[in-house]
């Protein structure tokens, strides 16, 4: 029998899920490591968007991170393993030059 654990960091959760479920359909078993993810609404120092930008694409924990009109100038769709995972990935976005402040807004 194969075995297979499917990890949030290869694919996003909702993909994981799926192939986990496909894969149990031909008779491999695996497990889904679950999730805990979040938007980060980050606030930048003005005219400082475009580099805390760069920095975020890439930085581990990050899925995506894109510019938005409105309250905030930069939103990071972040997944972690769990919620102390998630508060050093968090810690790591707060510690970038050029942001003045976030607020998480962790999935119910």
């Amino acid at each position: 029998m194969i075995k297979l654990l499917l990890a949030p960091s290869t694919l996003a959760a909702a993909s994981l899920q799926l192939l986990a479920n496909v894969l149990k359909r031909v008779g491999v078993a695996c497990w889904v490591l679950s999730v805990v993810r979040a938007c980060v609404l980050i606030y930048c120092k003005p005219g400082e968007y475009l580099d805390v930008l760069g920095k975020l694409n890439g930085m581990e924990g990050v899925r995506e991170a894109f510019p938005v009109h409105g309250r905030c100038d930069l939103i990071a769709i972040v997944e972690a393993l769990d919620y102390p995972e998630l508060s050093v990935v968090t810690a790591k976005i707060n510690a970038i030059d050029g942001i003045q402040r976030t607020e998480t807004l962790v999935e119910a």
